[in-house]
């Protein structure tokens, strides 16, 4: 069974069990190979839009003799006909596929019969930007409707991340973190619902994180504080004060004297 890092071991225990799975970057699908050697997706679909790793992910899959199970996907973002895509997967029809599900359709199946849909799935997104989540998120158009649950992991900008699911009538309902090899990483599970509004700092740090106050957490704010003050004082020294950087790093600050005050 394949071993996993604390992060991603952490991002697979907030996967929803029972559903078909679609791992967005997939690397070398050591998340997708995980989700289904331990049972919690029957199905997964592994997309990156780079040929080299996705040829490391098909061999990595025959090594744990996951090819029925797993599909790989050359694609950027959530592959269009995503629904085909599942829908060939658990019909046993599986292959490589250049993100058009091998129908030849250029759109999301929205509009096709019932069993060729996937509703209820699962999006895993992990390993990249903040913004580039949020991209990938709106691009995806009528193909998110096909999701229940999203999975994500930003290494930057998460308030971005937080604020753009209402809109796309998805509401957080779990939070995570954890620190590995120095670095401290945020895993959050949306599903599907109508998300109210976040104040600032449960935009940045995260209204359940918050809410629980959680030692991971704490510990990321002290030394998050330690940064952004040393930062700001740079800027004063150099007489920098009026920028709008200035003013961005305040504001931050600012919300993590706010989040600390919760401990």
């Amino acid at each position: 069974m394949i071993r996993l890092s604390k992060r991603l071991e952490c991002v697979i225990d907030l996967v929803p069990a029972g559903r078909p799975v679609l791992d967005v970057g997939c690397d070398h699908a050591f998340t997708s190979i995980a989700l289904v050697e331990r049972g919690i997706c029957p199905y997964c679909v592994a997309s990156d839009v780079r040929p080299g790793p996705l040829l490391a992910a098909e061999k990595n899959i025959r090594q744990a003799f996951l090819a029925e199970r797993i599909r790989t996907v050359l694609a950027d973002g959530i592959p269009k006909n995503i629904g085909g895509i599942f829908h060939e997967l658990m019909s046993g029809k599986n292959g490589s596929s250049d993100g058009t599900g091998g129908t030849g359709s250029a759109g999301c199946l929205k509009d096709e019969s019932e069993e060729n849909q996937a509703p209820g799935a699962s999006a895993v997104i992990t390993g990249m930007g903040g913004s580039l989540i949020v991209r990938i998120l709106e691009d995806a158009g009528p193909c998110l409707e096909y999701f229940d649950a999203l999975v994500l992991s930003p290494q930057s900008e998460p308030d971005k991340v937080r604020r753009c699911l209402p809109a796309l009538h998805f509401t957080i309902t779990d939070e995570r973190m954890v620190k590995e090899d120095g670095k401290y990483y945020t895993m959050i599970l949306c599903e599907r619902g109508e998300g109210k509004t976040l104040s600032k700092k449960e935009a940045f740090y995260g209204p359940i994180l918050t809410g629980n106050r959680d030692p991971v957490l704490h510990e990321y704010l002290l030394k998050q504080r330690e940064v952004l003050s040393g930062i700001r004082e740079e800027l004063g020294k150099h007489g920098k004060d009026g920028s709008p950087r200035y003013a961005e790093v305040s504001e931050l600050l600012e919300e993590t004297d706010e989040a600390l005050q919760d401990y």
